[in-house]
C-alpha cells in the first residue's frame, strides 16, 4: 500500500506540473506576447470571421480557465486541506469561479468551434459536464458529504485537464497530418481531449476509494 501511495503521488505531481505550465502558458500568450495566439492565427488562416463578442468570450474563457487549472491541483493536497482549511476553502471558491465562468464562456465559444457540428457538440458537452460536475461537488460539500464531494471534484478536475490534453494532441496532429486536415482532426480532438480524462478519473475513483486513500500526503 505504501508503494501504491508513492505511485499516485508521482502521477499527481506530473498532472500538477502540466497544470501549472498550461496555466502559465495561457497567461503568457494572451497577456504578454503581443501576437495572436496559435489558435487565433489558425482560425484566421482558415478564413473564419472573429467578431469582438467572440474575442471577449475567448479572453474570459482563457483567464477563468487559467484560474481553475492553476488552483485545481492545490485542492488535492491533503496536508494543505487539513492544516489550512480556510485557505483550502478560499482556493476552492476561486476554482469554482474559474470553472463557472470558464464553463459558461466555453459553452458560447463551442458554437463557433472549428470543425463543424462534431467539434461544437464535443466542446459543448465538455462545458456542460464541467459545470455540472462542479455543481455536484458544491452540493455535496454543502450537505457535508465529504467523500462524494471529493469524487465529484476528481471528475471535475479531469475535465479541467482537457486544456492540457488538447494541447498535447493538437501539435502532435499538426506534425502527423499537417494543416490540410486541421478541421477534421480538430473535430475529433474536441472529444478526445476530455472523454479519456473522465474515464481515467472514474478508474482512479474506484481504485483509490476502494483502498480509502484519496488525498496526496505531501
Amino acid at each position: 500500500m505504501k508503494q501504491a501511495g508513492k505511485h499516485y503521488t508521482f502521477w499527481f505531481w506530473i498532472v500538477a506540473s502540466f497544470s501549472f505550465l498550461t496555466g502559465g502558458y495561457f497567461i503568457a500568450v494572451y497577456s504578454f506576447s503581443g501576437q495572436p495566439s496559435p489558435m487565433i492565427a489558425t482560425k484566421l488562416s482558415l478564413g473564419e470571421v472573429l467578431d469582438q463578442t467572440w474575442y471577449l468570450f475567448l479572453y474570459i474563457h482563457v483567464f477563468c480557465s487559467s484560474l481553475a487549472i492553476l488552483t485545481g491541483p492545490l485542492q488535492f493536497v491533503g496536508r494543505l486541506r487539513t492544516r489550512l482549511p480556510r485557505l483550502h476553502r478560499r482556493l476552492g471558491l476561486l476554482y469554482m469561479l474559474g470553472v463557472g465562468t470558464g464553463g459558461l464562456s466555453g459553452l458560447y465559444l463551442s458554437f463557433f468551434a472549428t470543425g463543424g457540428w462534431l467539434a461544437a457538440t464535443g466542446f459543448a458537452s465538455l462545458s456542460l459536464l464541467w459545470l455540472w460536475t462542479a455543481w455536484q461537488g458544491m452540493q455535496h460539500i454543502r450537505s457535508a458529504s465529504i467523500q462524494d464531494h471529493r469524487k465529484w471534484m476528481i471528475r471535475n478536475f479531469s475535465l479541467t485537464c482537457a486544456a492540457i490534453t488538447l494541447r498535447v494532441y493538437l501539435p502532435l496532429s499538426m506534425i502527423i497530418f499537417g494543416l490540410a486536415a486541421y478541421e477534421t482532426y480538430y473535430a475529433w480532438i474536441a472529444w478526445l481531449c476530455w472523454v479519456p480524462n473522465l474515464c481515467a478519473a472514474e478508474w482512479y475513483i474506484r481504485r483509490r476509494f476502494a483502498t480509502n486513500r484519496m488525498e496526496v500526503h505531501l
